[in-house]
């Protein structure tokens, strides 16, 4: 069986848990891959706020708190 570390989480996992790529394997696990979009999500959650234009069209705008961080 082969094996294959997790850019992400940094474990050793079997190389099933891998989904495939044209050149492979890709670099993180498929846990991984699923936690990242959420993790992603989140945090635009926290740093922006959704605005829906006059004319339909949604925009991000960022929070006050990290303007000038």
């Amino acid at each position: 069986m082969k094996y294959k570390h997790c850019a992400k989480c940094g474990q050793i996992k079997p190389a099933t848990e891998f989904n495939k790529r044209y050149s492979g394997l890709q670099p993180y696990c498929r846990e991984c891959n699923r936690k990242y979009p959420r993790e992603r999500q989140e945090q635009a959650d926290s740093h922006f706020n959704l605005v829906v234009l006059p004319n339909g069209v949604r925009a991000f705008i960022l929070k006050k708190e990290y303007k000038n961080a």
